[in-house]
């Protein structure tokens, strides 16, 4: 009998159905990090079984259980941090590929700062899918977890000259004092 390597879209999709969690909860993320999954909607054997056993789990019922504490693990803001970072070569459609789909990119900043409660959260997806409107590269991706920790929400200890954040950045803080107008 042959045994599957990997468990594919459909049965990560199964996998959330029988822990009763929607695929799109941050849980599942969280869930992929402390695997170690490469890639998004797939598990290899190997990252399941040895994840698994990492988190002290061995059935249905106990991972189920976890979840809500991978949920809460957020909260710890180095946890978050490793999650946030993780999250960019998870969605990558390709290995090797160097910047990420605009529209994946959103998705998970909607993902992820639904429980961080970044004030600009909104603000900012939407810049990016209407204003910016192009694939997001990993610079943009790291910076902007600097800039959400660093920044006051009204942007008033930005500096774009000397701060040497992404373009991306600066036209965002632009984009919000031109909003305020």
């Amino acid at each position: 009998m042959h045994e599957p390597t990997k468990i594919l879209a459909e049965g990560v999709g199964q996998l959330c159905e029988d822990l009763e969690v929607d695929p799109s909860d941050v849980s599942v993320l969280v869930m992929a990090y402390e695997m170690g999954a490469q890639r998004m909607c797939e598990f290899t054997r190997d990252e399941f079984v040895t994840g698994l056993a990492s988190m002290g789990v061995d059935s249905l019922d106990a991972l189920k259980g976890r979840l809500p504490t991978m949920r809460d693990s957020l909260a710890s803001k180095d946890v978050f941090r490793e999650v946030y970072l993780f999250a960019f070569g998870f969605s990558l459609d390709e290995p090797g590929q160097r910047v990420l789909q605009c529209e994946v990119a959103v998705a998970m900043w909607r993902l992820l700062f639904a429980r961080h409660s970044w004030v600009h959260t909104g603000a900012w997806c939407d810049f990016v899918e209407t204003t910016y409107k192009r694939a997001v590269s990993r610079d943009a991706w790291m910076q902007l977890l600097d800039f959400v920790e660093q920044i006051e929400p009204d942007c008033s200890n930005y500096d774009a000259m000397g701060g040497a954040w992404h373009s991306l950045l600066d036209e965002f803080v632009e984009h919000l004092g031109a909003a305020d107008n």
